[in-house]
């Protein structure tokens, strides 16, 4: 069976309670307000039960060495002296450089990241003073696809930005 009302509103609130940690300085016992705790203990315990980390260590990164990026990018901008192999995969060292993104946060399957792009740039972006920039647009794993379900994992979609002509 699936996860129940309860379960699926509290998954909700917590996934909801993830993004203002990501995006917002807002501190941790008013988000635990805000997700319905009474406690920053009883949020933390919630929290740490779903995403593996404390509230603060989760918009520390947690660990910072269990964060995956994606860059989509033309393959030309890559220093080809700095490409590896790795288990036959090419790995390529790269500086990102600065520059406003649009970010949100997607939950659920990889299948659907398409949907949250479009949701970005259909619902955001028209309203926004901006449009999509040549540079690469970016995803951040936040959790590990090998021990998360599928409609519990979560993305930062990057869509980089530049003023409207």
């Amino acid at each position: 069976m699936g996860e129940s009302l309860k379960e699926h509103i509290r998954r909700l609130r917590l996934e909801g309670a993830a993004s203002q940690l990501k995006h917002t300085y807002e501190s941790v016992i008013n988000i635990a307000f805000d997700a319905g705790y009474q406690t920053r203990e009883a949020f933390a315990r919630a929290f740490k039960a779903i995403f593996g980390c404390s509230p603060s260590g989760f918009r520390n990164n947690c660990s910072t060495s269990q964060r995956i990026l994606a860059k989509y990018q033309n393959d030309r901008q890559v220093n080809k002296r700095d490409k590896n192999k790795i288990n036959g995969d090419e790995i390529a060292v790269q500086t990102i450089g600065g520059g406003e993104y649009a970010v949100t946060t997607h939950f659920g399957p990889y299948d659907n990241l398409s949907q949250t792009y479009s949701g970005l740039s259909r619902d955001w972006l028209i309203k926004s003073e901006r449009e999509i920039s040549q540079d690469p647009c970016m995803e951040f794993y936040l959790n590990d696809p090998e021990s998360t379900d599928p409609e519990d994992l979560l993305t930062d979609v990057c869509l980089p930005l530049k003023p409207k002509r």
